[in-house]
């Protein structure tokens, strides 16, 4: 998505991105939309949705369900859910990047394939999903 933004809207992305690395909790409710949403949009497409849990971003994922959720998007945060469910075995998703990297180190065979059919399932919605975004920050007068 990001490669189709203005200048100026490319400067409020960097602006919320660099806002969010430093107080993630100084975020207004659309700019935590955006950064969370977004961050779910660009770990699907650049590695999948696995490479979100391994990055940073994760740390932040019950409030990336909300705000998908606020979007009318349930079906992406209801896979989102599920992932969270297998990927962690039921347990809280950790904070904490390298615990995070403990559970992702671990899988084994078939949760993997279970994950993977989540990814695809994510895979197909994710363009409406950025359209949807792209709607609210028009909305929101963001872009």
């Amino acid at each position: 998505m990001l490669a189709f933004l203005k200048k100026n809207e490319s400067d409020n992305w960097a602006s919320i991105v660099n806002k969010a690395s430093n107080n993630y909790y100084s975020l207004n409710s659309s700019e935590r939309i955006w950064f969370n949403c977004q961050v779910i949009i660009d770990s699907t497409q650049n590695g999948g949705l696995i490479s979100y849990y391994f990055n940073s971003g994760a740390e932040n994922v019950y409030d990336a369900i909300d705000d998908i959720k606020s979007l009318g998007f349930e079906n992406i945060a209801g896979i989102i859910q599920k992932y969270n469910l297998i990927l962690f075995k039921g347990l809280e998703v950790p904070t904490d990047i390298y615990k995070r990297n403990e559970f992702i180190n671990s899988l084994d065979e078939s949760t993997d394939e279970l994950l993977q059919s989540l990814e695809t399932e994510l895979a197909k919605l994710i363009q409406d999903f950025k359209m949807g975004l792209l709607t609210f920050l028009r909305k929101e007068k963001m872009i």
